[in-house]
């Protein structure tokens, strides 16, 4: 969707709302991989041998391949870690 196609179907003020909202409340694909993370980093940490690290959450983050990788055909790109 185009900047104008978005403005026509959404007013200025609403589009700030949802701003608002969004810094509020995080939501969409990056909060719902770093709430799944936490978790797993949680139900893992009591599980680990004595004397082992404590998990850290970007061990459980996804790791996304750039686009220029032949392999990736999945359009997804970046690291969420940046």
């Amino acid at each position: 969707m185009t900047v104008n196609e978005l403005l026509s179907r959404v007013s200025s003020k609403e589009l700030e709302q949802w701003k608002l909202y969004f810094h509020e409340e995080p939501f969409g694909y990056d909060m719902e991989n770093w709430r799944t993370a936490l978790l797993a980093m949680l139900i893992s940490a009591p599980h680990r041998k004595k004397g082992a690290q404590k998990p850290k959450l970007k061990d459980f983050m996804p790791k996304l391949r750039p686009i220029e990788d032949p392999d990736n055909d999945s359009g997804i790109s970046g690291d969420p870690l940046d």
